[in-house]
């Protein structure tokens, strides 16, 4: 692996999420941000990132203050960027403020430093669209907690070199992750499309008195979520069509599942009154949690952290 350094360039939960990534491998980090006040909380994240690992049996403790030895933070844009063989850029979902972040590192940064952004739905093409170096411009978007999801999705520009792309799958290759490269830009990527699906699909139930908040969400988790954590939807659909793969299962169900594509929802902006709804429900359904599986958002965010770390074992990623 040719990259040594990085910069995270944007100290949110984005930004720290790919540093705790980065260190686990050796690599260096150095994060950027505008204030020098973000910088001890995206350090104390980082610090419970690994120590969580730790406590899970991953790290020691003196490895986890290895990795935190190759970590630094800076507001001067220059001595954060001249260094990098690789960028991840973490700004705000904004096309003409992220515009002007690739401006910045285009005049700091390495001409041979390949440069990421973590975009959650804006095409890359557009990020790019007045870099003077286009082709080394990719997306690579990750998914929340970003330290325990192997999950990246890369997205490249019409200018972007082939060269790059393919350094960029093996970077993030290299730092345990699972990219997953588009054949074209489509707006959101894969999976926050198939996830606004299912919420559009979810908030029409419970709109339409189908189902309460916390009854969608059970049927969802205790139904196709459990084999979500270990097989995708297609894999799944083929093993229900038996010896007759998933074209059995699809001729099977043909006709019925028509009548349900024909029932559900089809709309593009969500119902005036689901965010008191969806609201009110998650909160009542997070508090009638039993306490060892956690009944309050923080309670819950480790419960799911640690269930991850089971499933990422399984899955022999971690």
């Amino acid at each position: 692996m040719k990259i040594k350094n990085t910069t995270c360039y944007g100290a949110g939960l984005i930004g720290t999420g790919w540093a705790t990534n980065f260190l686990q491998k050796g690599l260096k980090v150095v994060m950027y941000d505008i204030s020098d006040d973000l910088f001890a909380q995206a350090e104390e994240r980082i610090r419970h990132n690994l120590d969580f690992l730790a406590e899970e049996g991953i790290y020691t403790k003196a490895e986890v203050d290895g990795f935190m030895a190759n970590y630094s933070a800076t507001s001067d844009p220059a001595a954060a960027l001249k260094d990098a063989d690789f960028i991840q850029e973490n700004g705000p979902e904004n096309l003409e403020l992220k515009q002007q972040i690739i401006e910045t590192i285009e005049t700091y940064a390495k001409p041979d430093a390949v440069i990421a952004s973590s975009t959650s739905g804006l095409n890359i093409s557009d990020i790019a669209a007045k870099a003077k170096h286009p082709e080394r411009i990719v997306g690579g978007h990750p998914y929340n907690p970003v330290f325990l999801i192997p999950l990246v999705e890369l997205t490249a520009g019409p200018k972007t070199d082939p060269a790059v792309l393919d350094a960029a799958v093996e970077f993030y290759r290299f730092v345990q992750k699972e990219p997953v490269v588009l054949k074209k830009e489509a707006p959101g990527f894969i999976s926050n499309r198939l996830q606004a699906a299912v919420i559009r699909e979810a908030a029409d139930l419970v709109d339409r008195g189908v189902c309460t908040v916390e009854e969608v969400d059970k049927a969802l988790l205790f139904g196709p979520g459990l084999r979500y954590g270990l097989l995708g939807q297609v894999t799944i659909s083929n093993l229900a069509g038996g010896t007759h793969g998933i074209s059995g299962a699809m001729q099977h169900m043909g006709t019925t599942m028509t009548k349900w594509y024909e029932d559900m929802a089809t709309w593009t902006s969500f119902p005036e009154t689901w965010l008191a709804t969806v609201q009110q429900g998650v909160d009542e359904a997070i508090a009638n949690r039993p306490p060892s599986q956690g009944n309050t958002v923080e309670g819950v965010m480790r419960f799911r952290d640690k269930g991850l770390v089971m499933l990422l074992k399984y899955h022999e990623k971690l």
